[in-house]
C-alpha cells in the first residue's frame, strides 16, 4: 500500500521527485468544473461535484452552500447567472451560503449559474448549476460514459475529456411509430439538428466530438402519438449538459479508501493534499503522500485540495441490503490511478528513465489506440487486455 501510493500517475521510475501536480495544469485553465457545492431543494441540501441541475417552480428558494476550507487563506466567491452578479468574501470559512432569493424573482431565469471560488492557498475552482422551470417530461433512457455524471429526473450532466468521441445510446422502449429529435449546441459552434424516423423499439447511437474544451447542451426528444394535424407529441426527453475539459489535465488523485470492518475506514493520500476535510469538518494539517487517517462511522465524505487548485473526493454512503449496496456515489476519476501502470510502461519503454523525454512524450500516451478506446468507454480494464 505504501509503495503504491508513492507512485505518481505518470512516472513510476521517478516517483520520488515528480508528482501529477508538476505535470498538470490549473483546473480553471483546463475548463473542468470541480467546485464542491450543494443546492437547497424542499429543505434538503443536495450535493454537487462540479456541476448539476434540477427542476424548480415559482417561489422555491434559490440557495446554495459552497464548500471551501478555513485554511485556504484569503478567499472570495463570485456567482453569476445573468440577473445576479454576487461577490462575497469567505476568509477562514469552511462553507459559504449564497442566497439569491427565489425562483421567479427575476423576469427571466438564467439557464446557467456560474460559480468561481478563488483562494490564496488552494487555487481556483469553478462550478455550474442548471435550473429548469419547465414541464417535466418522462425520462428518455440514454446511456453514456463520463468520469462524472449525475441525473435529476430527465436532466443529466457529464464531465468528459475533450478530443475523444462521446457515444450516446438512446433506448426506444415502445414499438409505436414516431420520430427521434437530436439537437446539440456547443460554445463557438453551430447548432446540430437531426430528426430520424422510429418504426419500432431498439437502440439508436449518436456521437459527439469535441476538438477542444467546451460546453455543450444536448437534447433528445421522442415524438409519438400522432395528432390530427399529422405532427407528433414529445412523450419522452432527455437534456444533457456536457463540460469537455482539456484532455491533458491530470486530476488530483482520489483518496484511497480501505474498509477495516463494519463502519471503520482507513483513508490515505496517494499524493500530497494541501488541505482536507471529513464530513464537512476541516482538518488543520496537510496530508503528505502515503499519510493515512482512520475514521469510524457509517458515512463519510472526504474532500481534498492541493495548492494548484485541484480538488478530489471520496464518499462512502452505501445503504447495505444483504450483499447489495444501494445509493453509492463513486468518484470515477479513479480511472487515472487505474491507468497508471499502462502509462508507466509506455513512457518507460520510450524514454528509459529520462524525465525531459517523458514530459515531451506524455501526450503521446493519449493517442495510443488502447488508451483512446479506454477513455471512450471510460474503462481502464481495456488497457490491460491482450
Amino acid at each position: 500500500m505504501k509503495l503504491y501510493m508513492c507512485l505518481s500517475l505518470l512516472f513510476l521510475f521517478i516517483c520520488s521527485c515528480t508528482t501529477t501536480k508538476q505535470l498538470s495544469m490549473e483546473p480553471y485553465k483546463a475548463k473542468i468544473p470541480e467546485l464542491r457545492f450543494d443546492y437547497e431543494k424542499n429543505g434538503v441540501w443536495i450535493p454537487v461535484w462540479g456541476h448539476g441541475g434540477d427542476y424548480f417552480i415559482l417561489g422555491e428558494v434559490k440557495k446554495f452552500r459552497v464548500k471551501t476550507h478555513k485554511n485556504a487563506g484569503n478567499c472570495q466567491i463570485r456567482v453569476v447567472d445573468g440577473d445576479n452578479d454576487v461577490t462575497k468574501d469567505c476568509n477562514n470559512d469552511s462553507e459559504i451560503i449564497i442566497d439569491l432569493g427565489k425562483f421567479g424573482d427575476s423576469p427571466k431565469e438564467a439557464s446557467v449559474l456560474g460559480f468561481s471560488l478563488a483562494t490564496e492557498k488552494l487555487g481556483i475552482q469553478q462550478g455550474f448549476f442548471y435550473p429548469k422551470m419547465e414541464v417535466i417530461r418522462e425520462d428518455l433512457p440514454v446511456d453514456y460514459k463520463c468520469p462524472y455524471q449525475a441525473k435529476t429526473k430527465n436532466l443529466s450532466v457529464c464531465t468528459r475529456p475533450a478530443t475523444f468521441d462521446l457515444s450516446l445510446k438512446v433506448k426506444i422502449e415502445s414499438n409505436k411509430l414516431g420520430e427521434l429529435k437530436f439537437k446539440y449546441k456547443c460554445d463557438n459552434s453551430s447548432l446540430e439538428d437531426q430528426t430520424i424516423s422510429i418504426t419500432d423499439s431498439g437502440e439508436k447511437i449518436f456521437t459527439i466530438s469535441s476538438g477542444a474544451p467546451t460546453y455543450c447542451v444536448v437534447f433528445f426528444g421522442l415524438r409519438q402519438d400522432k395528432k390530427p394535424d399529422g405532427t407528433y407529441n414529445i412523450v419522452k426527453s432527455r437534456d444533457i449538459r456536457i463540460r469537455f475539459y482539456d484532455e491533458t489535465y491530470i486530476p488530483l488523485p482520489i483518496p484511497v479508501v480501505t474498509s477495516l470492518g463494519e463502519n471503520k475506514w482507513e483513508i490515505c493520500a496517494p499524493e500530497e493534499y494541501q488541505a482536507y476535510s471529513i464530513n464537512g469538518k476541516d482538518k488543520e494539517n496537510s496530508l503528505f503522500t502515503s499519510d493515512c487517517v482512520k475514521y469510524n462511522g457509517p458515512y463519510f465524505e472526504m474532500d481534498a485540495w492541493d495548492s494548484l487548485g485541484r480538488f478530489s473526493w471520496a464518499k462512502e454512503d452505501c445503504v447495505s441490503r444483504g450483499k447489495f449496496f444501494l445509493n453509492c456515489q463513486r468518484n470515477k476519476f479513479s480511472f487515472y490511478q487505474e491507468a497508471q501502470p499502462f502509462v508507466m510502461n509506455y513512457l518507460n519503454d520510450v524514454c528509459r528513465n529520462d524525465l525531459s523525454c517523458a514530459k515531451e512524450h506524455y501526450k503521446d500516451v493519449l493517442r495510443d489506440p488502447k488508451m483512446i478506446e479506454a477513455i471512450k468507454e471510460w474503462d481502464s480494464s481495456i488497457l490491460y487486455k491482450e
